[in-house]
């Protein structure tokens, strides 16, 4: 019933239900219990996701080096004029 309603219209659902398996459930009823178990499922998910550790991360030892570059081929200086000389 779940698979059907996340993939069909809940009325197309009911319908098919009804075709295939004899089962006679409404429209509201397969969106009733479509709705609760995607909700269970999206709470277990979140719990997992909560428990899981951060692999990713990670903190820089130094600062890192920037390089800065213009496209016009000019030069862009970041030094301040008297540390030049």
């Amino acid at each position: 019933m779940v698979f059907l309603g996340n993939d069909h219209v809940f009325a197309e659902a009911s319908e098919t239900l009804d075709k295939l398996l004899g089962v006679k459930v409404s429209a509201k009823q397969v969106e009733r219990v479509s709705e609760k178990i995607g909700q269970i499922l999206e709470d277990e998910q979140a719990v997992q996701a909560g428990n899981e550790e951060k692999v990713y991360t990670f903190e820089m030892p130094y600062k890192p080096n920037y390089t800065y570059v213009q496209m016009d081929g000019s030069i862009l200086f970041t030094r301040e004029v008297n540390m030049l000389h």
